[in-house]
């Protein structure tokens, strides 16, 4: 199966939110300047990097326990700074 192949309802679900988001950030960026705190510039960063690394592991058939236990890890990590901050 084929990473790319989504079903009609959740592409059309997916693209729908993702629409809506930049659709309602875009008016309300013209109508008037959204300001943007540095730490959510960080965290849109880091999430883009595990969606990548999130991506490579979906190739793969199986996820052994050194793959599991390497989210879990990094999803506590991030939480803890997320607290820390």
């Amino acid at each position: 199966m084929s990473f790319f192949f989504v079903p009609k309802r959740r592409g059309n679900i997916i693209g729908s939110n993702i629409f809506n988001i930049y659709f309602i950030l875009g008016i309300s960026a013209f109508v008037s300047p959204i300001q943007v705190a540095i730490t959510a510039l960080y965290d849109n960063l880091f999430l883009f990097i595990i969606s990548l690394l999130s991506l490579l592991l979906i190739k793969k058939v199986v996820f052994h326990k050194k793959i599991g236990l390497s989210m879990i890890i990094i999803y506590i990590l991030y939480t803890v700074w997320i607290i820390i901050r």
